[in-house]
């Protein structure tokens, strides 16, 4: 069995934009959700930061991509330890109604499918081809929370 629709529905808690259950207060700065903590992690400005942390959901994306010329030096290095730390936050016993759905997960193959082409961290539904980072860290996560 597979999120064969991607983090939505069901599995929309999976979401980078599905809020925690506790805001991850990360530097003094609070974020609603791991997009936020993972998309502001991309500057070193404090400041920046924090107008990230308050930035609505929809947009945020379109924001960065306002910044680009702004964004660390070595975030691809980083990148994916970011998303780790992020979402063992928002898997963790801050957030338990978030833990429990993810250990209800169980077994299931958990994709991040996507109509927008990101074959990093998803599979793109236009070629079903992708490296599933997202999916596969959550995985992991799960996997470490199940043998608790």
């Amino acid at each position: 069995m597979e999120t064969e629709n991607g983090f939505r529905g069901e599995y929309g808690f999976l979401s980078n934009f599905a809020p925690f259950d506790k805001p991850f207060l990360y530097d003094g700065i609070r974020y609603p959700t791991n997009e936020h903590f993972y998309q502001a992690m991309k500057f070193k400005d404090r400041e920046l930061r924090f107008s990230v942390s308050q930035h609505p959901s929809k947009g945020l994306k379109k924001f960065i991509s306002t910044k680009s010329e702004l964004i660390r030096d070595d975030w691809e290095e980083i990148k994916v330890d970011v998303m780790r730390h992020g979402l063992n936050y928002k898997f963790s016993a801050n957030n338990p109604q978030l833990r429990k759905k993810l250990a209800d997960t169980d077994k299931t193959d958990l994709v991040e499918y996507n109509w927008w082409n990101d074959k990093f961290w998803g599979v793109s539904l236009k070629d079903n081809k992708g490296r599933n980072t997202l999916g596969k860290l959550l995985m992991e996560i799960r996997g470490k929370i199940n043998e608790e």
